[in-house]
Order: C-alpha cells, then sequence, then structure tokens
C-alpha cells in the first residue's frame, strides 16, 4: 500500500488538541486504573505528580477500586493541583459484568434506579461534586436497555456531569445509541487491537461525527504491529522507546486518546514528556507525516489477515 500524503492542515488536525463540548482539553494520555486493587491510589498519586492530567475509573469492584481513586484526587488537591486541572472519568456498568459478589449496586430496584444508584455512588467514592466524563462500560444484552441507561445520564448533564460516552461498544451498536441520544456520545473507549480490526470502521464514522475514541490495551495486544520496521524506524529518528513510538503513531490517526496504565514510575513521567514535547512541537509533529501512511497501511493489512 503507498504511503498516504498529508497537508499541514490535516496534520495540524491530528495533532490539535482535544475538544470536549464543556470546553475542556481532553489529555492525549489518561491514566488506567483499572487492575491496580491496593495499589490504586498510590500508582494514582504517582500519576497525577509525573503529569497525567486525566484519571479512568469505574464503579465496577471487579477491577476498579474507585475509592482509593477518590482519596489520590483528594490528596493532589490538598497539595494544590486544582481540579480544573485533573479531569476524572469513571464508568456506569452494567449488572450482567459484575463478577459474583461485587456487584456494588441493588439490582431489586427498576434498571432506571440502578444507574442512578451506581452513579451517586462514583460521586461519594470519588469524594467530588461534578465528574467530567462518564461512560455506559459495556452494552446491556438487550440494546434497548442502553437507551434506558442514557436517558438517566442525560439528566446528569451538564449539572452534575460534563461529557458522557460509551466502552467496549460496536459500530452498530454504537450507531444506534448515537441516533437515539439527546446528549451525543462524545468519547469511545474501546481496545484497540488486531482482533477488532483496529476498529477502523468505527474509527471512521467517529471522525465524521468529531468523537473521540479512547483506545486501551495497546501494549499487550499489540505484538505484531509494535514490532513492524515502521515503529523501530520511527523511535530511532524521535529517540523514544517502542512503546511510545507506537502510543505517538496511534495518537496520529487523529481525534485519539490513550489510556495509558503503566506501574512504573520513570515510564510515566517519560511517556507524557515525550508525547507532549514531540506533539508540542510544529516542526517535529509534522515530520511524523512521513510515517503515518505507512502506519496506517500496516494496521489495514494486519485487520485484513484477522478476516
Amino acid at each position: 500500500m503507498a504511503a498516504q500524503e498529508f497537508s499541514p492542515n490535516d496534520l495540524t488536525e491530528r495533532f490539535t488538541p482535544l475538544k470536549l463540548s464543556s470546553g475542556r482539553v481532553h489529555p492525549f494520555l489518561l491514566y488506567g486504573t483499572g487492575f491496580k486493587g491496593d495499589q490504586t491510589g498510590h500508582l494514582a498519586k504517582l500519576a497525577l505528580k509525573n503529569g497525567f492530567e486525566g484519571l479512568d475509573s469505574a464503579n465496577y469492584p471487579t477491577a476498579y477500586n474507585e475509592v482509593l481513586v477518590g482519596d489520590a484526587v483528594q490528596e493532589a488537591l490538598k497539595s494544590g493541583v486544582k481540579r480544573k486541572d485533573i479531569l476524572i472519568q469513571t464508568k456506569f456498568t452494567p449488572s450482567w459484568a459484575h463478577a459474583e459478589g461485587k456487584l456494588p449496586y441493588n439490582t431489586d430496584q427498576p434498571l432506571e434506579q440502578q444507574v442512578r444508584e451506581s452513579i451517586e455512588q462514583s460521586f461519594k467514592n470519588l469524594k467530588v461534586d461534578h465528574i467530567d466524563i462518564l461512560l455506559l462500560h459495556v452494552p446491556f444484552k438487550d440494546e434497548e436497555d442502553n437507551l434506558v441507561a442514557w436517558k438517566v445520564f442525560e439528566s446528569f448533564v451538564p449539572e452534575r456531569i460534563s461529557v458522557l460516552g460509551v466502552s467496549n461498544f460496536p459500530l452498530a451498536a454504537f450507531e444506534k445509541l448515537y441516533d437515539a441520544a439527546a446528549v451525543k456520545p462524545e468519547i469511545v473507549q474501546n481496545r484497540f487491537h488486531e482482533k477488532n480490526g483496529y476498529d477502523i470502521g468505527l474509527r471512521a464514522f467517529l471522525a465524521q461525527k468529531g468523537v473521540i475514541y479512547q483506545g486501551f490495551f495497546l501494549l499487550k495486544a499489540n505484538t505484531e504491529a509494535r514490532a513492524a520496521n515502521v515503529v523501530t524506524r520511527f523511535a530511532k529518528q524521535f529517540e523514544v522507546q517502542d512503546e511510545v513510538a507506537f502510543y505517538l503513531l496511534v495518537l496520529g490517526l487523529g481525534k485519539v486518546s490513550i489510556v495509558n496504565g503503566t506501574t512504573n514510575e520513570e515510564h510515566m513521567r517519560t511517556d507524557v514528556e515525550k508525547v507532549e514535547k514531540l506533539l508540542g512541537d510544529q516542526k517535529t509533529a509534522f515530520a511524523i507525516k512521513s510515517y503515518l501512511g505507512e502506519f496506517e497501511g500496516l494496521l489495514q493489512k494486519i485487520a485484513e489477515q484477522r478476516i
């Protein structure tokens, strides 16, 4: 596949800071607090200390400790960090997706009340009176319930929640929700990997609608793409680790952010520093153009092989 040519305007758009309808800038990197166990609070504090401006959590005890995330936020605020400088994202998870014995809300009530109870628990856990982003963690088994839950979500906007979105949604389910929603979703958080074809079709739809794609599971699930020559050449030219090179190339796809869950403090610092430095310099950002067509072609090729 021939390398794609990009105009200066196209490159500018790809690396323009991500803006939400609330006026807030969405950082290119969010810190993912899932599967951190008792270390959740400690690692969230380190992430904020080392430059992360957003935390991703969930009222989902199976994999998240939302209370410890709240503790980390409060400690950061007490240290002088402004609330406006911490983007807080959390999720409501349908009952079917919780592990046995881990369900935090009462299911012996109408769905609308289950959703509302879980959201109120998130405010209490996080110890805040406003949440920046609320996601529907996974689709319901009955797609009509997605819309029921969404109407409850909408009732919190904008007074207590700024922006809504979804996670783990395929294109068809997202289109249906998007078309029916009064408050449109602005975020889709999905696994970015070869098994789902890198969500190429979904990302094309999101680009048309101006919706941000949050990718997660980038490093564990993309061994073939990460080992590709385009990634190693990029890393060498810009003097970054292969993992950071892969992040930057993914961000170059446009309207993309990444959930980064590293537990290594040095990686926290260097990941944020390198992304900010390289994307913050217009000449450097434009120099990345020579890699993007090849990288997109690589993803397309891998995706086609998986069909």
